[in-house]
């Protein structure tokens, strides 16, 4: 009978000390102080080079007809700049650079693109109609200088964080800027 108590006890120690390791270092242990914050991941941002974006083809939109002018008509074509935190991003990125070696970058910058092509999905044609309404509303006057450029910019960028939060858009560029 000594045997079973003997073993019994052994069972309980050991059952507990599953669970004191289970609650202290699998389930945190209660303390949120002992725990280490996981740090956020860093945008990858490389001087000079465009990282994930959509890039809208060239348009003809109908400006609103101001004081001083008649019918106005815009071209634009605009490329939206995204945050990332992608590893495969960030080797595009600075070159496509591995253990001293250069390889291409071509086809697989646009692999990436084309998945994040996918990723937005939907979320373009809203950019597009978002675009679409805010410049329809400008007039020549409005935009013709580089400060109402600069304002169109930040326009289109509030537009696109309001149509899709996720991810992050950083930048607005004009590939085509005609007006008429």
């Amino acid at each position: 009978m000594s045997k079973t108590i003997i073993i019994a006890v052994g069972g309980v120690v050991a059952g507990g000390a599953v669970a004191a390791v289970l609650f202290l270092f699998v389930l945190g242990g209660g303390s949120e102080a002992t725990a280490e914050p996981t740090p956020e991941p860093t945008p990858v941002v490389v001087e000079g080079k465009l990282g994930p974006r959509l890039e809208l083809e060239s348009r003809v939109f109908n400006l609103r007809p101001g004081e001083d002018s008649g019918t106005a008509y815009l071209k634009l074509a605009t490329v939206i700049e995204f945050e990332t935190t992608s590893e495969d991003w960030a080797w595009v990125l600075h070159g496509c650079v591995a253990e001293g070696a250069a390889s291409p970058c071509q086809a697989e910058e646009e692999r990436l693109l084309h998945e994040f092509a996918e990723e937005i999905g939907s979320g373009r044609t809203l950019i597009e109609d978002a675009i679409t309404s805010i410049v329809s509303a400008k007039t020549l006057e409005e935009i013709s200088s580089p400060e109402g450029k600069e304002h169109l910019r930040a326009e289109i960028l509030e537009a696109v964080h309001h149509a899709i939060p996720e991810p992050h858009a950083v930048r607005v560029l004009f590939t085509d800027f005609v007006t008429q």
